[in-house]
């Protein structure tokens, strides 16, 4: 299920994620966090699932309760009192410093994850080497890749609440070499038996579609991104990420990419990607990474 007009601003949202997210992180019960902010833990709950935000005197409690620095409280702040981005309550733009964190907290609060790519694998489940060699493509919807930008980020083998990982590959993303001139086949090569693991594993329900030719579902390059958050009615927060900030979206734009989701959904399940093919593209891009 995925937000509609009548759920609660993509902003709270977040928001809420954002301080479920400290108060596990700081091992706070939700007792004690309601009491520490004056509140009862119906409030807080409303305030965690995104329903309601809580005033910003309470915002100032929970933040020295889970000892965060000002410039988060003002971030918050903000999401708490302001409508949107284009004054729209289903759009909201996070460049301020610190966002990657926020991003982070938002995907470790979901049950599901849905992923498109067709351009590299998505973030929550490349394998080390494979995003360390990234970089050298420089694309604006890489960020965070090298070693002084990176940010911690849950993957289908790390501690998170997924429940489901649906993950839709283009075909093509399995056969792009990283640099064929110099022979370096290696980081793909790794990606793959990573998504092996995974897809043995039952990490993640891994699907390929044929290359982006057979559909016509606009969704840029890059990954396309839901999180379904646990608060009632699950609704759904499609995330953007470019260099420099994440665009968290739901409403009519969230409708607009749960549909382009389930069409790709349809066409892959025609093309499974079975454990098999992604072992044979693995042994293949290694064989021919010796022969360069």
């Amino acid at each position: 299920m995925t937000t509609t007009l009548t759920d609660p601003p993509v902003r709270h949202l977040v928001l809420g994620a954002n301080l479920a997210h400290l108060r596990t992180r700081c091992a706070v019960s939700p007792v004690h966090a309601a009491a520490a902010a004056r509140a009862g833990t119906d409030e807080l709950f409303r305030w965690e699932s995104g329903q309601a935000p809580p005033p910003e005197q309470a915002l100032q409690h929970l933040m020295h309760l889970y000892n965060q620095p000002p410039e988060l409280f003002e971030v918050l702040a903000r999401w708490a009192t302001t409508t949107g981005e284009d004054s729209t309550p289903h759009a909201l733009l996070d460049t301020a410093a610190g966002w990657q964190a926020r991003l982070s907290a938002t995907e470790l609060h979901a049950v599901r994850v849905r992923a498109f790519s067709n351009y590299s694998v998505p973030a929550l489940v490349r394998s080390s080497a494979y995003e360390d060699n990234l970089e050298q493509m420089r694309s604006g919807v890489l960020p965070g890749l090298t070693a002084e930008h990176r940010w911690p980020r849950p993957v289908v083998t790390g501690p998170h609440s997924w429940k489901h990982v649906d993950i839709i590959l283009d075909a093509s993303v399995l056969t792009r070499p990283f640099d064929v001139e110099a022979g370096n086949l290696e980081p793909l090569a790794d990606q793959l038996k990573h998504l092996v693991k995974v897809a043995y594993g039952e990490l993640a329900d891994i699907r390929i579609i044929s290359t982006a030719t057979d559909y016509s579902v606009d969704v840029g390059d890059g990954d396309l991104l839901g999180l379904t958050l646990p608060a009632p009615p699950s609704p759904t927060v499609w995330v953007q990420v470019t260099r420099g900030s994440v665009t968290y979206l739901n409403g009519p734009q969230g409708q607009d990419h749960l549909a382009a989701f389930e069409k790709l959904s349809r066409r892959a399940e025609t093309r499974p990607a079975s454990a098999v093919l992604l072992h044979e593209a693995a042994a293949r891009t290694a064989r021919e990474g010796a022969e360069k």
